[in-house]
């Protein structure tokens, strides 16, 4: 890509950080990853690869930041005002 049209904007270099967040998150079951400037909502799928006990324990150690909402969704609260930060609280997640 850089040999033809050079070096990439940002709103391109985004797009391309979607496209391997959803991939990453299609293997691993999650349906949605919803991520905003005050925090976000992972969607979980009908049959998700990661083991529902781990989910559980990793949401009742931050249970002043995470919770659950509803049998398929997670909610977070961070302060998230960048596109890099955005990224990488998904990149974590």
């Amino acid at each position: 890509m850089i040999d033809r049209f050079g070096l990439l904007p940002d709103p391109a270099k985004n797009l391309f950080r979607i496209a391997e967040c959803k991939l990453l998150a299609a293997a691993l079951g999650l349906r949605k990853l919803d991520i905003g400037p005050g925090g976000g909502v992972l969607t979980f799928g009908p049959k998700p690869a990661a083991d529902p006990a781990v989910v559980i324990r990793f949401v009742q150690l931050r249970s002043k930041t995470h919770r659950f909402d509803g049998p398929q969704k997670s909610r977070f609260t961070q302060k998230l005002e960048g596109d890099e930060q955005r990224f990488e609280a998904a990149e974590r997640r």
